[in-house]
């Protein structure tokens, strides 16, 4: 995950990102949450989806 840097396991929740990039659904919904709307690896305009 870009975000906390932990790798993704079985079972995880995750967000996908328009630009199809991955993030934890809980560091999404904080990367979201503080006011980013950009991917945290490209840069690309992000709507996340459910």
């Amino acid at each position: 995950c870009p975000v906390c840097l932990e790798c993704f396991e079985i079972g995880d929740v995750l967000r996908v990102l328009t630009c199809n990039h991955g993030l934890h659904k809980a560091c999404g919904d904080s990367w979201f949450t503080q006011g980013s709307n950009k991917c945290p690896i490209c840069r690309s305009q992000a709507v996340h989806s459910n």
